[in-house]
């Protein structure tokens, strides 16, 4: 894959761009945003990996006008490597920020790192290939349970609060999808898989994050590829909300 590395860690982007170069990825680094559109105007990368100085704010306003080059369905993916160096664990696969596909953060670790970029290139390859897509989210784990009790710092009232809230709106999110799809609603549709996508992600339930992100990029060719997204997305979503409902009674 060509990867354009927005090298804003001096410190840490150069590593990063020796691992991701060694696993057979074809690296090209630039400093800043703007540098980065200039290179986006010019070649075609696959995916644009953001290491942020330490203390950056992701959703900038220098971001935000990144973004606008992002509008095709053959835009390249937005991932940002936010690391902590006090995490106790190796990085973890995050939910994305506005605007941004994925967020790679915690403790530094070259494999961890290549594995969940090979992740990536997995979900990459679903878009861009609708044919080819189905089986590929089921790779993915259903739900890590650990990684969203951790995000709660175990605190159960908290997760019976967190989960209920989900249930409820992405019960409702669902059925409004259903409705857009129904009226040809490509915008609506879009937006809703957008939502649903960033609600999957807050727990930790990868199968059905996947598929919302292959339902929100096919909704901006029009509705048929979208449509024979829905009975999978469907599937995925009943799987996690079943296994939050499990979390209530253990």
């Amino acid at each position: 894959m060509r990867i354009l590395l927005i090298a804003e860690d001096a410190v840490r982007a150069p590593q990063v761009c020796a691992v991701l170069e060694e696993h057979g990825h074809d690296m090209f680094q630039v400093a800043r945003l703007c540098e980065a559109s200039e290179a986006l105007e010019i070649q075609r990368f696959q995916f644009v990996l953001r290491v942020p100085a330490p203390g950056t704010a992701l959703n900038s306003e220098a971001l935000d006008r990144f973004q606008n080059l992002f509008q095709r369905r053959d835009r390249p993916l937005l991932i940002i490597l936010r690391e902590d160096p006090a995490a106790t664990e190796l990085l973890h696969m995050a939910a994305g920020e506005t605007g941004v596909d994925a967020v790679i953060e915690g403790r530094f670790s070259p494999a961890r790192l290549v594995e969940l970029v090979d992740g990536l290139v997995h979900k990459y390859a679903a878009r861009s290939n609708p044919a080819a897509a189905a089986g590929v989210e089921a790779a993915l784990p259903v739900f890590e349970r650990d990684q969203f009790e951790r995000q709660m710092n175990y605190d159960r009232r908290l997760m019976a609060e967190i989960i209920q809230l989900f249930l409820s709106e992405t019960s409702h999110q669902m059925v409004e999808l259903e409705r857009a799809l129904d009226a040809g609603l490509d915008a609506q549709v879009k937006r809703l898989a957008h939502t649903l996508k960033g609600s999957f992600g807050a727990v930790y339930a990868h199968q059905a994050g996947a598929l919302a992100l292959e339902m929100e990029a096919a909704a901006a060719d029009g509705l048929g590829s979208a449509r024979r997204i829905m009975p999978r997305l469907e599937l995925a979503a009943e799987e996690i909300r079943g296994a939050l409902r499990q979390m209530l009674v253990d």
